[in-house]
């Protein structure tokens, strides 16, 4: 029977509720665009996967996601497997590096992390296009007590 991993550990800063807020910054003649709602981070039975919810508008468009986080050995990497409320799915990968969480998938990364007491990640999406990843939207997230 195998444990958890310190690996596993590592995503403990993220149970709990998040009060999420973001903005898409205006580009190509579009508004900017404000983000808000929660986010949920919970372990899985047996602390192997963690489980992401997210119920977010951007703008007033309203945006539910379920993703489930795992970390594979082979690729000593974190993969989140999402679905949303539109119909999309896909796969991202994660690593942690000297603080610093980079999450990588086909046409979006980010790159944030957490303050000294973990309540609150903030960090910056880019989304690729044209050959080159642009700034795409800012976000935080802040743990509910």
């Amino acid at each position: 029977m195998s444990i958890p991993g310190p690996e596993h550990g590592l995503l403990n800063d993220f149970a709990g509720k998040w009060k999420t807020t973001g903005l898409i910054r205006a580009a190509n003649g579009n508004p900017e665009i404000y983000v808000h709602g929660y986010d949920s981070y919970e372990w899985w039975p047996g602390n192997f996967f963690m489980l992401h919810r997210a119920d977010v508008f951007i703008g007033d468009d309203r945006n539910e996601t379920i993703e489930m986080i795992s970390y594979d050995e082979s690729t000593k990497s974190y993969r989140m497997q999402y679905f949303d409320n539109k119909g999309t799915h896909g796969l991202m990968t994660a690593r942690f590096d000297n603080n610093i969480w980079r999450y990588q998938g086909e046409t979006l990364r980010f790159r944030g992390g957490f303050n000294e007491d973990k309540t609150i990640f903030s960090g910056t999406w880019e989304q690729s296009g044209g050959g080159n990843w642009h700034h795409f939207m800012d976000i935080r997230l802040e743990k509910e007590t």
